[in-house]
């Protein structure tokens, strides 16, 4: 009744950038904030996933809401230069 991962490869460099370049030109031809934070928010989970090697049902644990609330939070000068990826639970 468990998960069972099988997995045999690794996700490539080419194969990570081919969405974010999708994702790219169509931040470029949005006009609604909603739409563009729905966008940054789809790259920033794929970029998470990959850079954190998460798999399986580990990748439902991040919470997109709350990373979105680290987000609007607006860097100043001194405040350290990165985000905080909240998790579930």
């Amino acid at each position: 009744m468990g998960q069972d991962f099988r997995q045999d490869w690794a996700i490539s460099l080419p194969a990570i950038h081919a969405p974010l370049h999708i994702l790219e030109k169509e931040w470029g031809l949005v006009t609604e904030v909603r739409d563009c934070s729905l966008i940054a928010s789809i790259g920033a989970y794929a970029v998470i996933v990959f850079c954190g090697s998460f798999q399986g049902a580990e990748v439902f644990l991040r919470d997109l809401f709350g990373l979105r609330k680290c987000l609007n939070i607006q860097v100043g000068p001194g405040e350290a230069p990165h985000v905080v990826v909240p998790l579930l639970g």
